[in-house]
């Protein structure tokens, strides 16, 4: 009895740990901010700000990662929901999440609670838990 609880004991262990892994990068993130550079001319977006006759909110984009590298991207532009699914997966470089939906790649960068991403040399996007 004593080796079933032992094992038992062990066994939960090793599902704590692999979930405590996974759920440090599970979570949603959403929108902060966004930096635009465009043609010698830089433009901060964020969470309040007001651009185009919209007040963005941080449902302007929400990414979720989800347990089996399932990934829920949704924006939210001028009241019309877009929801898109994809999976992600932890990159080569340290702190890198790659999120893969219509077989395009966008590369995060980990940074505590936030992701950041560089957008094609124009900018960039950050989003927080």
């Amino acid at each position: 009895m004593k080796k079933i609880k032992a094992f038992l004991l062990s066994m939960l262990m090793v599902v704590m740990c692999l979930l405590a892994l996974v759920g440090c990068d599970t979570g949603k993130y959403k929108f902060e901010s966004m930096r635009i550079s465009m043609a010698g001319n830089s433009m901060t977006i964020a969470v309040g700000d007001e651009f185009s006759g919209m007040e963005i909110t941080e449902d302007f984009m929400v990414i979720e990662l989800k347990g089996g590298n399932k990934a829920i991207v949704t924006s939210n532009l001028s009241g019309e929901e877009s929801v898109q699914e994809g999976t992600w997966k932890k990159g080569e470089e340290k702190n890198e999440i790659i999120i893969t939906i219509d077989d395009e790649d966008m590369t995060f960068i980990k940074d505590g609670n936030k992701l950041i991403a560089e957008i094609d040399g124009v900018g960039k996007i950050t989003l927080s838990k």
